[in-house]
């Protein structure tokens, strides 16, 4: 009789530690789910939720749409490198009509901090993104980590070639890791594309 007493608190002791070990599988699986480090039991987007912030500069206020209050042959860029090439604008949107313009390679600011943290400290997880091309040309930009590819919503760039997004690592599956990142601009059926030399670098 004391044999089976033994027997069956040593059987309910393992019963409780196989329950306490799926329990604790479980929450973790959930936790990766919810932080978007796994995939598992769901999809996560593959278009990064951003905006296209208002910017003021020496050619004038660009908006979301890609309309600016002053016209100018400069493009706004980090590089200050200047674009001669002119397009017209439709004036029933305001936005730039197609070019016959030569395609120019992406470059720019892709992304404004190449180490942001997903707690957002010490460093903060919010980037500006700038993609610099032929006017008319759409662009966006992508990130891609161990076979994950996430991209920033493609955009046309305006009339002086300039597309603009404000975003945050901590949305939709930038998860910590090194991210490649690449821009890519196309128009007229033509895609160019160009990598930056430096990743990004995502931090927990």
């Amino acid at each position: 009789m004391p044999v089976n007493k033994k027997s069956k608190r040593s059987k309910f002791r393992v019963s409780k530690l196989i329950i306490g070990v799926v329990v604790l599988v479980v929450l973790v699986l959930v936790v990766l789910e919810l932080t978007n480090t796994t995939h598992f039991f769901h999809k996560a987007s593959d278009v990064i939720p951003s905006t296209s912030p208002t910017i003021t500069s020496s050619s004038g206020t660009k908006s979301a749409n890609g309309s600016s209050t002053a016209t100018s042959n400069t493009s706004t860029n980090t590089t200050n490198t200047t674009t001669n090439t002119t397009t017209s604008t439709n004036p029933k949107t305001g936005s730039p009509t197609a070019s016959t313009a030569p395609l120019l390679a992406p470059f720019g600011t892709f992304v404004s901090d190449h180490h942001p943290n997903l707690s957002g400290s010490p460093a903060p997880s919010a980037e500006q993104s700038v993609c610099n091309t032929t006017p008319s040309a759409t662009c966006y930009i992508s990130f891609t980590n161990n076979g994950v590819t996430k991209s920033l919503a493609t955009q046309t760039a305006d009339n002086n070639g300039s597309t603009y997004w404000s975003w945050d690592v901590n949305k939709n599956g930038l998860s910590a890791g090194d991210w490649t990142v690449t821009a890519y601009a196309t128009l007229n059926g033509v895609t160019s594309s160009t990598k930056d030399p430096q990743t990004l670098d995502v931090s927990p």
